[in-house]
């Protein structure tokens, strides 16, 4: 009884022969195809990307942005530095403002 517990918690040695071990396959592993992976753009650069597609920013379009990327967007788009420390509202004032 004890041999048999030694047996199951303990390594086989290198000298056991090969054919005493199971080498089972994972199918799964041999069928799957390899996938191409998108790269993975942040959040901001998917909503500026979405609004660069329009010509004007609206500010529903601002107000689902958040406001680091209302800066960028206002760096990129209109060559202005907006204030991050201020409110997400005074910004994008200030953004519709230099936008007309």
């Amino acid at each position: 009884m004890f041999k048999w517990i030694k047996n199951l918690f303990s390594f086989k040695s290198a000298e056991s022969s090969s054919s005493d071990t199971l080498v089972l396959k994972d199918p799964i592993k041999e069928s799957k195809k390899p996938v191409e992976k998108t790269p993975v753009s942040s959040k901001a650069e998917k909503k500026k990307a979405k609004a660069a597609a329009k010509k004007g920013y609206t500010q529903k379009d601002l107000e689902k942005m958040d406001k680091t990327a209302i800066d960028e967007l206002a760096a990129k788009e209109l060559g202005i530095k907006l204030d991050r420390r201020k409110k997400k509202e005074t910004m994008i004032e200030e953004f519709l403002k230099a936008q007309k």
